[in-house]
């Protein structure tokens, strides 16, 4: 099918797995896309594959968020686009990764129980409660991140957080067809 005919519909582009190439800084993949079997983030052999789902949805909906968040979390997931990339991480990046996703979890965990323990014993532990949360919120969501979208429309994503050795190996081009709609 070409995508000029006007009767393609999006799940068909979606399932033409539009190759992942570069776009200055960004990687540009379609739906389903298979990144070569090298670390996004460092280009070293991949050893751990995986497939990954990404969401997107347009900025001004994090306004909402700040506004109404009841509101935001009833209405974002009927306006957010998804997207499935298959991708390699080496050794070191999936353990960082892991280790990420550890700070985080004890960060979120055990900063509100210090807190509370605080606040019933009328102590420092309040304090060190929210420094906690904090620090394995920021750390945690800083190590633990992979690559993430910048835009994703119409079954194609472009993304952020590849490497720059990762990306020079990729085609490049001047994508037309992804701007942002802001």
């Amino acid at each position: 099918m070409e995508p000029s005919d006007p009767y393609t519909t999006a799940l068909a582009i979606r399932q033409t797995h539009l190759p992942a190439r570069r776009d200055s800084a960004y990687l540009v993949a379609g739906d389903g896309a298979v990144l070569p079997d090298r670390c996004v983030k460092c280009n070293a052999p991949g050893h751990h594959r995986q497939v990954y789902k990404f969401t997107w949805h347009k900025p001004w909906l994090f306004a909402l968020a700040f506004a109404n968040p009841i509101v935001y979390i009833l209405i974002a997931p009927f306006l957010r686009e998804k997207l499935f990339l298959e991708l390699s991480l080496c050794q070191a990046h999936r353990s960082k990764r892991l280790r990420g996703w550890i700070i985080l979890s004890l960060g979120v965990v055990l900063g509100p129980i210090l807190l509370i323990l605080g606040i019933r014993e009328e102590n420092a532990l309040v304090v060190v409660g929210v420094l906690v949360f904090l620090v394995g919120l920021v750390v945690g969501l800083k190590y633990s991140s992979l690559i993430a979208p910048d835009l994703i429309q119409s079954g194609a994503g472009r993304f952020v957080g590849c490497g720059s050795e990762f990306l020079e190996t990729l085609g490049n081009t001047d994508s037309t067809e992804l701007r942002s709609e802001t």
